[in-house]
C-alpha cells in the first residue's frame, strides 16, 4: 500500500532513506542522523508522515529519530505495523461509552481509534513528560472535531495517588519507560509520577462500559482486574498486551482472570508473540 505526506512522496522517500541507511551507522550516528532529519522538516511543517486505511488518512508527526520509525512503520498491510495488530480489532461497538487507551506513548492507536470510532469519546494516558507532548500535537494534526479526545498525564493502575516511574535517559520518544523495572531498565531514571486507579477514573467520568487498550509494562493484570472486580463497571472490552518477562504477569493468570469473569479472550497480535502476546478481550 503506497503511503504519502502532504508535500509528495520525495518526503516519503526520505524518511524511508534516512531509517534504512542509519541501520548501517553506529548507534550514536543513527540516532543523531535521525534526530537531525526530524529537526529539519520541523522547521519546514513538514514533519509528519500520512497513512491511509479504508479512506481514512491518518497522520503521524516525529520529533525524533524514535517516533519517526515508530510513525513510519504506523499501518502497513492492514495492521499496526510496529506491532502487527489488525486494524479492523479497533472498531469499537456503539454499546461501549468511552474507549480509554492505557499507554498511549505518541499516539498511534489513538489516532487509529479516533478516525474508526467518531462518536466515542476517547480517554488517552501517557505519564511521559516528552511523548504526552507529541500525543497531543497527533490529536491536534488530524483535526478531530470537538473535545471528545483527552489526553491525561498519568500512571493508570489499580490505585491513585503517586507512583515510581524509570524514564530512559538516553533516548527521547521511547517506549521503554516502565513502572515495574526489569535488570534491562538498570540505567533508567527513577521519578514520581501521579497514578490513577482506573475504576475510580471511570465512576469519576461516568463510563460504565469502557472499550479499553492496555499497553502498561507489567501492570496490565492489574487493571483488568481492578476494572473486572468494580461495582460501577457493567463489562468490559478491549485489547490487552501483556509484558510476560514483568514480575506477576504471565498467560496463566490473564486466563485464570478471564474464566473467573466470563470472558471470552483471542489471542490476534502477530509480533513479539512469545514476550508482548496481545488478546481482544469481551464478555461471554
Amino acid at each position: 500500500m503506497a503511503t504519502y505526506d502532504h508535500i509528495g512522496i520525495t518526503t516519503q522517500m526520505g524518511v524511508q532513506r534516512v531509517l534504512q541507511y542509519g541501520t548501517y551507522l553506529p548507534e550514536p550516528l543513527k540516532y543523531a542522523a535521525g534526530n537531525a532529519f526530524a529537526k529539519l522538516q520541523h522547521l519546514r511543517g513538514k514533519n509528519y508522515v500520512e497513512k491511509s486505511w479504508e479512506g481514512h488518512c491518518l497522520r503521524f508527526g516525529y520529533w525524533d529519530r524514535v517516533t519517526l520509525g515508530v510513525a513510519n512503520r504506523s499501518v502497513a498491510d492492514g495492521m499496526i505495523g510496529h506491532e502487527m495488530v489488525p486494524i479492523e480489532n479497533l472498531r469499537v461497538s456503539n454499546s461501549r461509552d468511552a474507549i480509554l487507551d492505557i499507554g498511549a506513548h505518541m499516539g498511534i492507536y489513538t489516532v487509529i481509534l479516533a478516525h474508526l470510532n467518531s462518536d466515542h469519546r476517547i480517554h488517552a494516558f501517557e505519564p511521559d513528560s516528552y511523548n504526552i507532548n507529541i500525543l497531543r500535537r497527533n490529536i491536534k494534526l488530524n483535526n478531530f472535531e470537538g473535545n471528545r479526545i483527552n489526553a491525561h498525564q498519568a500512571v493508570v493502575s489499580d490505585s491513585s495517588g503517586t507512583t515510581d516511574f524509570y524514564t530512559d535517559p538516553s533516548a527521547t520518544g521511547t517506549t521503554s519507560h516502565t513502572v515495574q523495572p526489569t535488570n534491562s531498565h538498570s540505567s533508567h531514571k527513577r521519578q514520581s509520577v501521579s497514578s490513577i486507579k482506573c475504576s475510580k477514573f471511570c465512576s469519576e467520568h461516568e463510563i460504565t462500559r469502557p472499550w479499553v487498550k492496555v499497553d502498561a509494562e507489567g501492570v496490565e493484570l492489574k487493571i483488568l482486574q481492578d476494572l473486572l472486580s468494580s461495582d460501577q463497571i457493567e463489562s468490559v472490552s478491549g485489547f490487552i498486551e501483556l509484558h510476560l518477562n514483568r514480575k506477576d504477569v504471565s498467560r496463566r493468570k490473564f486466563r485464570k482472570i478471564m474464566d473467573n469473569n466470563g470472558y471470552e479472550y483471542t489471542e490476534v497480535k502477530n509480533k513479539l508473540e512469545e514476550t508482548n502476546p496481545g488478546y481482544l478481550i469481551k464478555p461471554e
